[in-house]
């Protein structure tokens, strides 16, 4: 056993504190996990909203609350891939290909360890014996023996529950905002159905709503790149963003002179297929200069902002973008989405016609989405703060009061 003289901490390696799961399903449980990045060990149906397990699951590792699973495989965040602790549920099985093991050393705490997994301090080590370039199905090729011989820091008992209960802090405000940030999602949501299907309206305006050719509201401008813009794409959840920050890489030609000028407030419609918007994603530009987009994208100035906003709101909806697009498109031979701008602007939206309620639906939108945008902000500023504190505390660089010796 080597000890850090800096901590005072023995060092030890994964073998000396955790045994490998041998327990195979043979109970027949039904259950099929997997292990994400973001939401850790989680039904298999949920994640992918479909079945993707073998028919027979006698061959999969049973997995009880509190075990731990290695996948190994890259994902964003954890680049040498992810271990995680079974919290969800009190058992499932998960695939042979997952390193599956439990905590047998009874002066550890398995929520320490599992915050030291979740930390990166091991990734200097995964590097090690990541073989380059050896890689099946997209799976790291890190062996059992390997990953069990990586060596971690083991302070007494004592220290890793309590460092454990100070990072169970940051953990406890993390989830408060995550469930105040779905309530708020969710009353936005209800606005929109509730708001703009006329089922209710906002108080003081009586005056119609009626089915509009969105050619009517929306104007194609045609305005092409002067050659000084920034070059954007369009995404679901960050809309017209710029292309680098958005890609970490430019795709646009180097000659971008035939690119589509999308102006602030302008309506850009992507026509390309992505998750649950299989026709394509339609967004108002709310950056504040003007940008370029590939020409392959229909832009379109709304006849006032507050209407784009309207618009905007209303195809944030999946289900709206496809019971709009679906009827109006024809898919090509390649499953390519055919639709010209003259096509795209025949469909009709309920809208209002009175310029005053259209201005105050747009600032209520607008607010609701701030209030969003401000909690995951905090939540985002909480997570940062929780990530240095783990390399802080989990390497002895400050220790907790009272504990240390």
């Amino acid at each position: 056993m080597i000890i850090n003289t800096r901590t005072g901490w023995p060092k030890v390696t994964l073998g000396d504190l955790f045994e490998p799961l041998k327990r195979k399903n043979r109970e027949g449980e039904k259950r099929v996990l997997t292990v994400s990045g973001e939401l850790g060990l989680v039904d298999q149906s949920e994640f992918f909203d479909r079945d993707i397990a073998s028919k027979d699951l006698s061959n999969y590792w049973l997995i009880l609350n509190g075990e731990f699973a290695y996948n190994r495989s890259a994902m964003k965040g954890y680049p040498y891939g992810a271990t995680k602790r079974l919290y969800r549920y009190d058992k499932g099985c998960i695939s042979p290909i997952y390193l599956c093991f439990y905590l047998k050393d009874k002066n550890a705490d398995a929520n320490f360890y599992s915050y030291f997994f979740e930390s990166g301090l091991l990734n200097q080590q995964f590097k090690s014996i990541t073989h380059a370039g050896a890689r099946a199905h997209g799976m790291l090729n890190v062996s059992q023996d390997e990953f069990f011989e990586m060596v971690i820091p083991k302070p007494t008992l004592k220290e890793q529950v309590k460092i454990s209960e100070v990072i169970l802090t940051w953990d406890r405000a993390i989830e408060v905002y995550d469930k105040v940030i779905f309530a708020k999602k969710n009353e936005y949501a209800s606005f929109r159905q509730m708001y703009l299907t006329g089922k209710q309206r906002i108080p003081g305006f009586k005056g119609k709503w009626q089915n509009i050719k969105l050619g009517d509201v929306l104007t194609e401008h045609g305005a092409l790149s002067s050659g000084e813009e920034e070059v954007c794409s369009v995404s679901v959840n960050k809309g017209v963003v710029n292309q680098y920050q958005h890609l970490g890489r430019v795709y646009a030609a180097a000659d971008t002179s035939n690119y589509n000028l999308v102006k602030p407030g302008d309506i850009v419609y992507t026509k390309s297929p992505t998750g649950d918007f299989p026709f394509g994603i339609i967004k108002q530009s709310l950056t504040p200069d003007n940008v370029i987009v590939s020409p392959l994208y229909g832009v379109f100035t709304p006849v006032t902002f507050e209407l784009g906003t309207i618009i905007d709101f209303y195809f944030e909806s999946a289900v709206n973008a496809r019971n709009y697009l679906r009827p109006i498109i024809q898919k090509g031979a390649k499953n390519t989405i055919n639709i010209t701008n003259n096509t795209f602007l025949s469909g009709v939206l309920l809208l209002p016609e009175d310029i005053a309620e259209q201005k105050v639906i747009s600032k209520i939108i607008i607010t609701k989405r701030g209030e969003i945008r401000l909690l995951e902000e905090i939540r985002k500023k909480y997570t940062q703060q929780k990530k240095g504190l783990m390399q802080k505390l989990l390497t002895g660089k400050i220790r907790v009061k009272g504990v240390a010796q």
